[in-house]
């Protein structure tokens, strides 16, 4: 039936053709989207030019509250209070408009009204957006959600906590719109 040889080639494209759509994110999803005879820019192929890391913009529009937990101490600014060397939690609550920090080494905790606070120096190991209006850019893309889901790992630059959104700039390791 078939040589030898031609059975060994074979096996041989399947394997790289498996080693790629394993080791190379967004892959799977366009060959994916191929199959399924998905027109270009619809689905998770449409979303695969976000998953890499790079520089990033991205603005939050919470309904409700959300916490940021930062990996190392930061300094803070509110109008004209400032923290040094902030370490804890930072607490926004987008329904009561009011913003709460929690020291992680002392028993400090503060809440002000909700208005425009600084975070410099932010990094995060990762933090996750679920169904919540964003406006993303990154490395030249431009994109808005109504009730989109992010995950963001390796967040190194600077936030911005503001009466109705939360917007943080910098570089990211990994970058995933779901």
């Amino acid at each position: 039936m078939f040589s030898p040889k031609v059975l060994a080639v074979i096996g041989i494209i399947v394997i790289v053709i498996a080693l790629l759509l394993l080791n190379f994110e967004g892959i799977a999803d366009k060959f994916k989207g191929v199959l399924k005879n998905e027109p270009k820019g619809s689905g998770s192929a449409a979303t695969s030019q976000f998953g890499k890391g790079g520089q990033l913009e991205l603005t939050v529009y919470p309904q409700g509250a959300f916490v940021l937990r930062p990996d190392s101490s930061i300094n803070i600014t509110i109008e004209s209070t400032s923290f040094s060397d902030f370490l804890g939690e930072i607490k926004a609550d987008y329904v009561n408009k009011t913003v709460k920090f929690t020291d992680s080494r002392t028993p400090l905790k503060v809440e002000f009204p909700l208005n425009k606070v600084d975070l410099g120096s932010l990094r995060l190991a990762k933090l996750d957006f679920l169904n919540t209006k964003l406006d993303i850019k990154k490395d030249g893309w431009t994109k808005s959600l109504e009730n989109g889901t992010v995950e963001v790992e390796g967040f190194t630059g600077t936030g911005t906590i503001n009466a109705d959104s939360f917007k943080m700039v910098g570089n990211v390791t990994k970058f995933v719109e779901k």
